[in-house]
């Protein structure tokens, strides 16, 4: 058996349901499912996709021909650091391949005063959770393990690098529009 076998068959379950479902809930409840079982083993992503350097990667692991779902490598460095704070726009999962990630939560002020944390949430390897729709979609993350590198593998309702997205000042809730894009310069083939 191919080391990219989990890998194929997630694609290929979550290709028929995006294709079967259109209820972005269901979709989502379904995906983390899938998300579950190949965050469940690491042997399946290949070297280039954990290597590190300093703070975190955001690499395109896949993007469905139709922009219906992604999947992304996010890879933390060894020392201490953290997302910007920003929302999602579309439904998304998050599962921890490895180490350790905090997501928490960031409420805006809607008089334009500092953002509060909210829900904080620590998954280890082989946890996931859910952003977006009836989860918390706007918030920051963070290496729980500052001096270990981490993996998490993100799934997401869109081409999540194309989508227009929000970032937001902590100090003064204030929004402005990002495309975030990808680190990695090429994009993946995992039929090889």
């Amino acid at each position: 058996m191919s080391a990219a076998q989990p890998l194929r068959a997630f694609l290929r379950a979550m290709t028929l349901l995006v294709t079967e479902e259109t209820d972005a809930r269901r979709q989502q409840a379904a995906g983390a499912e899938l998300l579950r079982t190949l965050v469940a083993t690491s042997g399946w992503l290949s070297p280039g996709f954990r290597s590190f350097g300093p703070g975190f990667r955001q690499q395109i692991l896949y993007g469905d021909p139709l922009e219906r779902f992604s999947l992304i490598g996010f890879v933390w460095g060894t020392e201490e650091s953290v997302t910007p704070v920003h929302d999602h726009g579309v439904w998304g999962a998050v599962g921890v391949l490895e180490g350790e990630e905090i997501s928490v939560e960031m409420v805006p002020d809607a008089a334009g005063g500092p953002m509060r944390e909210g829900r904080r949430d620590r998954l280890g390897a082989g946890e996931v959770m859910l952003l977006g729709l009836d989860a918390y979609d706007i918030h920051k993350v963070e290496n729980a393990r500052p001096g270990a590198a981490g993996v998490a593998i993100h799934l997401y309702g869109g081409n999540i690098g194309a989508i227009d997205r929000q970032m937001f000042d902590p100090a003064t809730s204030a929004a402005s529009l990002v495309k975030t894009g990808y680190d990695n310069p090429t994009l993946p083939n995992p039929w090889v």
